[in-house]
Order: C-alpha cells, then structure tokens, then sequence
C-alpha cells in the first residue's frame, strides 16, 4: 500500500444509537484494526456493550465523557487514554458538552457483518 493522508470529514458518517462516526477504510490498516473517529453529542447516554474477542482503545480528543467500565466509573477529558480489555462491559455517557474521539479495536471489527458487540439488553448467556 502506497502512504496517503485523507481527511476525517471525507469518511461517510454512521450513527449508532446516539453515536455519530466515521470508520477509517479497511485499506489503511490492512484488516488488522478498525480505527473509529466518534462524535458524543451533550446529554447522550450509549448502552452498556462488550466484546467477545475486540479490545478498545480510547483517545479523548476533546470534550469530557464518563466511561463506565464494569463496576467502575471514570472520567475522560482531553489526552485521557482508555483501555477495554475483551469482555469488558462498558458504557459512555456525556452531560453538558459533547466529547470527541478516536477508537482503535483489535483485532479489527466489522460492524456490518456480525460484529462483535453485545449488548447488555440483548446480553449473552455463554462466551
């Protein structure tokens, strides 16, 4: 693959539940990471998720966020880095701004064809 540099805002927008993303093109990572750029708008609440076998990395680039993760609740703002080990159940929550971020899932997810993530109202019996 040749390098390239492309720009967030030429990236298709998804929204899922509340969350507004673009997806970095498989291409750029060669199938081995799903790298996400999201977009909390103020007062949004996500479900609680998990992964069966995808880690999450969170980077804060702007804004502030709770994460919530199992038992545990955090706060991120601006240059906080989380890390979501596989089967974590965790959940982000904004109040009165909207926050900012990138998320790098390895291995990679594919949120169109049987992606791997659950949802605690839908939750699994059995990993």
């Amino acid at each position: 693959m040749k390098a390239c540099v492309l720009h967030l805002n030429k990236l298709a927008k998804k929204s899922l539940m509340g969350l507004n993303m673009r997806v970095l093109p498989d291409f750029f990572t060669q199938g081995t990471l799903t790298v996400v750029h999201e977009l909390l708008p103020p007062h949004t609440k996500l479900p609680f998720v998990c992964h069966k076998v995808t880690g999450e990395l969170v980077f804060c680039l702007s804004g502030r966020f709770s994460v919530t993760l199992g038992q545990h609740h955090h706060s991120l703002s601006k240059g906080n880095i989380a890390w979501i080990p596989p089967r974590t159940w965790h959940q982000f929550a904004t109040r009165k701004t909207s926050a900012e971020a990138i998320s790098i899932f390895s291995p990679a997810i594919n949120f169109q064809n049987k992606p791997d993530v659950f949802f605690k109202s839908f939750h699994m019996k059995r990993f």
